[in-house]
Protein backbone atom coordinates (compact mmCIF):
# COMPACT_ATOMS: atom_id res chain seq x y z
CA UNK A 1 0.00 0.00 0.00
CA UNK A 2 1.16 3.46 -0.72
CA UNK A 3 2.33 5.54 2.24
CA UNK A 4 -0.21 8.35 1.83
CA UNK A 5 -3.20 6.01 1.63
CA UNK A 6 -2.20 4.18 4.80
CA UNK A 7 -1.28 7.41 6.55
CA UNK A 8 -4.65 8.92 5.63
CA UNK A 9 -6.52 5.84 6.82
CA UNK A 10 -4.58 5.94 10.10
CA UNK A 11 -5.23 9.66 10.57
CA UNK A 12 -8.95 9.89 9.90
CA UNK A 13 -10.23 8.44 13.20
CA UNK A 14 -8.38 11.22 15.02
CA UNK A 15 -9.83 13.79 12.63
CA UNK A 16 -13.35 12.52 13.33
CA UNK A 17 -12.67 12.69 17.06
CA UNK A 18 -11.49 16.32 16.76
CA UNK A 19 -14.50 17.28 14.64
CA UNK A 20 -16.91 15.73 17.13
CA UNK A 21 -15.21 17.68 19.92
CA UNK A 22 -15.84 20.89 17.97
CA UNK A 23 -19.57 20.23 17.80
CA UNK A 24 -21.89 21.91 20.22
CA UNK A 25 -24.25 19.60 22.10
CA UNK A 26 -27.19 20.88 20.05
CA UNK A 27 -25.46 19.92 16.76
CA UNK A 28 -24.88 16.21 17.37
CA UNK A 29 -28.34 15.20 16.16
CA UNK A 30 -28.77 17.75 13.36
CA UNK A 31 -28.56 16.28 9.83
CA UNK A 32 -25.36 17.16 7.99
CA UNK A 33 -27.46 18.03 4.94
CA UNK A 34 -30.64 17.15 3.17
CA UNK A 35 -31.12 13.37 3.33
CA UNK A 36 -27.83 12.99 5.22
CA UNK A 37 -26.88 11.41 8.52
CA UNK A 38 -26.50 13.43 11.71
CA UNK A 39 -23.01 13.60 13.24
CA UNK A 40 -24.07 10.88 15.71
CA UNK A 41 -25.21 8.69 12.84
CA UNK A 42 -22.07 9.39 10.80
CA UNK A 43 -19.85 8.11 13.60
CA UNK A 44 -22.07 5.06 14.15
CA UNK A 45 -22.03 4.40 10.40
CA UNK A 46 -18.23 4.52 10.29
CA UNK A 47 -17.94 2.21 13.29
CA UNK A 48 -20.46 -0.24 11.86
CA UNK A 49 -19.15 -0.30 8.30
CA UNK A 50 -15.42 -0.61 8.92
CA UNK A 51 -15.55 -4.38 9.44
CA UNK A 52 -17.90 -4.79 6.46
CA UNK A 53 -15.55 -2.90 4.17
CA UNK A 54 -12.51 -4.80 5.47
CA UNK A 55 -13.86 -8.32 6.03
CA UNK A 56 -16.78 -8.70 3.65
CA UNK A 57 -15.10 -6.91 0.79
CA UNK A 58 -11.32 -6.67 0.89
CA UNK A 59 -10.50 -9.78 2.94
CA UNK A 60 -13.07 -11.81 1.03
CA UNK A 61 -11.47 -10.70 -2.26
CA UNK A 62 -8.12 -11.99 -0.99
CA UNK A 63 -9.69 -15.35 -0.08
CA UNK A 64 -12.02 -15.57 -3.11
CA UNK A 65 -10.64 -13.41 -5.92
CA UNK A 66 -13.36 -12.24 -8.30
CA UNK A 67 -16.17 -12.81 -5.78
CA UNK A 68 -19.38 -10.76 -5.87
CA UNK A 69 -20.12 -9.01 -2.60
CA UNK A 70 -23.47 -8.21 -1.05
CA UNK A 71 -24.56 -4.56 -1.26
CA UNK A 72 -26.36 -2.99 1.71
CA UNK A 73 -28.95 -0.25 2.01
CA UNK A 74 -27.11 2.23 4.25
CA UNK A 75 -30.26 4.06 5.35
CA UNK A 76 -32.11 0.86 6.23
CA UNK A 77 -29.08 -0.46 8.10
CA UNK A 78 -28.84 2.80 10.07
CA UNK A 79 -32.45 2.39 11.16
CA UNK A 80 -32.09 -1.31 11.96
CA UNK A 81 -28.91 -0.69 13.97
CA UNK A 82 -30.42 2.40 15.64
CA UNK A 83 -27.52 4.69 14.83
CA UNK A 84 -29.54 7.68 16.07
CA UNK A 85 -29.53 6.34 19.64
CA UNK A 86 -25.92 5.15 19.94
CA UNK A 87 -23.32 6.77 22.19
CA UNK A 88 -20.92 8.85 20.10
CA UNK A 89 -17.89 8.27 22.32
CA UNK A 90 -18.38 4.50 22.28
CA UNK A 91 -18.80 4.53 18.52
CA UNK A 92 -15.65 6.63 18.05
CA UNK A 93 -13.70 4.13 20.16
CA UNK A 94 -15.15 1.22 18.17
CA UNK A 95 -14.26 2.92 14.87
CA UNK A 96 -10.70 3.54 16.08
CA UNK A 97 -10.32 -0.12 17.04
CA UNK A 98 -11.74 -1.39 13.76
CA UNK A 99 -9.61 1.02 11.74
CA UNK A 100 -6.46 -0.27 13.50
CA UNK A 101 -7.51 -3.76 12.41
CA UNK A 102 -7.96 -2.51 8.85
CA UNK A 103 -4.48 -0.95 8.84
CA UNK A 104 -2.98 -4.21 10.16
CA UNK A 105 -4.83 -6.13 7.43
CA UNK A 106 -3.64 -3.78 4.67
CA UNK A 107 -0.06 -3.73 5.96
CA UNK A 108 0.04 -7.53 5.79
CA UNK A 109 -0.95 -7.82 2.13
CA UNK A 110 1.38 -8.96 -0.63
CA UNK A 111 1.26 -7.22 -4.03
CA UNK A 112 -0.72 -10.18 -5.39
CA UNK A 113 -3.27 -9.86 -2.59
CA UNK A 114 -3.52 -6.09 -3.17
CA UNK A 115 -4.43 -6.89 -6.78
CA UNK A 116 -7.20 -9.34 -5.80
CA UNK A 117 -10.61 -8.23 -7.02
CA UNK A 118 -14.24 -8.28 -5.96
CA UNK A 119 -17.35 -7.15 -7.77
CA UNK A 120 -19.92 -4.82 -6.25
CA UNK A 121 -23.19 -5.42 -8.15
CA UNK A 122 -23.92 -1.68 -8.36
CA UNK A 123 -20.43 -0.12 -8.49
CA UNK A 124 -18.43 -2.66 -10.49
CA UNK A 125 -15.08 -4.34 -9.95
CA UNK A 126 -12.44 -3.17 -7.46
CA UNK A 127 -9.00 -4.39 -6.54
CA UNK A 128 -8.19 -4.40 -2.85
CA UNK A 129 -5.71 -1.55 -3.47
CA UNK A 130 -8.34 0.49 -5.32
CA UNK A 131 -10.85 -0.13 -2.57
CA UNK A 132 -8.42 1.08 0.09
CA UNK A 133 -8.41 4.38 -1.82
CA UNK A 134 -12.22 4.31 -1.90
CA UNK A 135 -12.21 3.76 1.86
CA UNK A 136 -10.16 6.92 2.29
CA UNK A 137 -12.54 8.74 -0.05
CA UNK A 138 -15.45 7.54 2.10
CA UNK A 139 -13.73 9.05 5.14
CA UNK A 140 -13.25 12.39 3.37
CA UNK A 141 -16.91 12.42 2.29
CA UNK A 142 -17.99 12.20 5.93
CA UNK A 143 -15.28 14.61 7.12
CA UNK A 144 -16.76 17.17 4.75
CA UNK A 145 -20.24 16.58 6.18
CA UNK A 146 -19.04 17.00 9.77
CA UNK A 147 -17.05 20.09 8.84
CA UNK A 148 -20.20 21.63 7.39
CA UNK A 149 -22.07 21.00 10.65
CA UNK A 150 -19.23 22.46 12.74
CA UNK A 151 -19.22 25.62 10.59
CA UNK A 152 -22.93 26.31 11.12
CA UNK A 153 -23.82 29.15 13.44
Amino acid sequence: MRYYILHGLEATPGIFRKLVQLLRADQIDVPAGEDRFTPREIIAHLADWESILRDERMARAVKEPGCTIQPYDEVLRAKERRYASLDVEQQLAHFELERRRTIEFLNGLTPTQQAATFVHPEAGQFTVAEFSCALLGHDVYHIEQLTNVVRRD
